[in-house]
């Protein structure tokens, strides 16, 4: 009876004991969780976006941060940034992230985390990172984390956006490949590296884009299910000062263009174009764009400001005619004539002489091209903005038009409509990975010569 007793104890024992331990599994692992569960309130979110933000941090912060929260019962998300050097880049970091935020609610995603990093480069630029993490809803609309997004970008204090080539020398690519690809090969097994991972850590000019660096050390992003498995996530690489050390320029040049990257120009008609040419030129200054306008003679003195101030930008002043006429109904001295008067005011104005000149309607002869002793530059895609008057059209004009290597894109500055559909013609072409050069560039770099007196350009090689 007394060893029966025992025996019945001791399987009461073991069975409180296992509800415990199961309780207390149940329990760590609620509180283990409880970042990923539902968050019922602001505190709820709040606490949540703090513990994803050390969980998916790209890099350690170089100084004080300030987080902002953003609570909705459908949407929330959480900015994470570093202090701002200027009003200007504060701005141009404003609006990309209110512009991730509206794109992340509209593919319904439940809840986003932006994380803002900003660095001094040696050179003076700034350096700028922002990542998000994206979370979407299960079954029971807990919140699942998504995957991660990351975008640099390089700019002066003045908000101006800088191409990498500008702050970097030409071999920062081969700099960060030699360490790239043994710090990948020594510290990932085979398993988690792609097939292909060693295509993403050449010096190609389609890799080593995105980065954050300051005065000590560069940190280069690399997407995933690029150089890792997907599901691995972002993959950073620091180098230090020492890797980089020559690839980092002295000082920021002004421009630089790359003769081996694609390049495109963009060119405006019919100006000086008064408001719409203002707006142009703004959206031209803040992506570091340049574009070649076309001026009509008798407009200059109404609109020099604008005339000079592209000039000023480091974009071209072509010649468009006086006063628009159709060149084939004159004669070659007044085709002379509407040329040589349209170029002197052009130099009075702008103190530059135009090397490059458009016929009016794109009517031209053997007699006009005798006559205007220019060359005579038309053009690839035309946007029909004098048409459709429609910014998403125009837009759209530019995207269907293909590859756009080597090609003339015609707009017009004196409509509001094409003042904004460059707004996103602008950042969609760098986005793409085209350079936006002047007419006369463009020529330079296809062909080896400059533009030449008599010849017609339409599409370059």
């Amino acid at each position: 009876m007394i060893a029966s007793y025992f025996v019945k104890d001791k399987r009461k024992l073991l069975s409180a004991v296992v509800c415990l331990v199961l309780a207390a599994v149940f329990i760590i692992a609620a509180s283990g969780c409880s970042s990923k569960s539902r968050y019922m309130d602001e505190a709820g979110f709040i606490a949540f976006a703090e513990d994803e933000f050390k969980t998916h941090e790209l890099v350690k912060p170089a100084g004080e941060q300030t987080v902002s929260y953003y609570y909705g019962e459908e949407f929330s998300y959480a900015v994470r940034s570093e202090e701002c050097p200027g009003d200007a880049v504060k701005a141009f970091i404003d609006e990309r992230v209110a512009q991730i935020a509206e794109d992340s609610v509209n593919s319904s995603g439940s809840a986003l985390l932006i994380d803002v990093a900003v660095r001094r480069t040696e050179n003076g630029a700034l350096s700028i990172m922002i990542s998000r993490s994206e979370y979407d809803k299960d079954s029971e609309e807990n919140p699942i984390f998504a995957g991660q997004k990351v975008e640099t970008y390089l700019l002066k204090d003045d908000g101006t956006l800088l191409q990498p080539l500008q702050v970097l020398n030409v071999n920062y690519r081969a700099k960060a490949s030699e360490f790239t690809e043994k710090y990948i090969e020594n510290t990932y097994s085979r398993e988690e590296k792609t097939p292909g991972w060693r295509l993403f850590v050449t010096p190609d000019s389609r890799n080593y884009k995105k980065f954050l660096m300051d005065g000590s050390s560069i940190d280069f992003f690399f997407d995933d299910n690029t150089v890792l498995q997907e599901g691995r996530g972002i993959v950073s690489v620091n180098l230090g000062s020492l890797p980089m050390e020559t690839a980092i320029r002295p000082k920021v040049l002004d421009r630089y263009v790359d003769r081996s990257l694609p390049m495109v120009a963009v060119t405006y008609d019919d100006g000086p174009g008064g408001k719409s040419e203002a707006a142009i030129l703004d959206t031209l200054k803040k992506y570091g764009s340049v574009a070649t306008f076309f001026y009509q003679g008798y407009r200059l003195d109404m609109e020099s400001e604008n005339a000079r101030r592209a000039a000023e930008q480091g974009c071209e002043i072509g010649n468009h005619s006086w006063n628009h006429p159709l060149y084939s109904s004159l004669t070659s001295k007044e085709v002379a004539k509407q040329i040589s008067r349209t170029n002197s005011k052009i130099t009075e104005i702008c103190g530059v002489e135009p090397a490059v000149s458009r016929p009016p309607y794109g009517d031209y002869n053997t007699k006009v091209l005798k006559a205007a002793g220019m060359a005579q530059i038309l053009w690839t895609v035309d946007t029909l903005d004098w048409k459709t008057r429609n910014p998403r059209k125009i837009f759209k004009a530019v995207k269907a038009a293909g590859n756009l290597d080597g090609k003339i894109i015609l707009m017009h500055s004196i409509y509001k409509e094409t003042a904004k559909a460059t707004e996103y013609i602008i950042p969609w072409l760098r986005q793409q990975g085209y350079q936006t050069v002047t007419v006369s560039e463009l020529i330079k770099y296809k062909t080896g010569d400059a533009p030449k007196p008599g010849t017609v350009y339409r599409k370059l090689p």
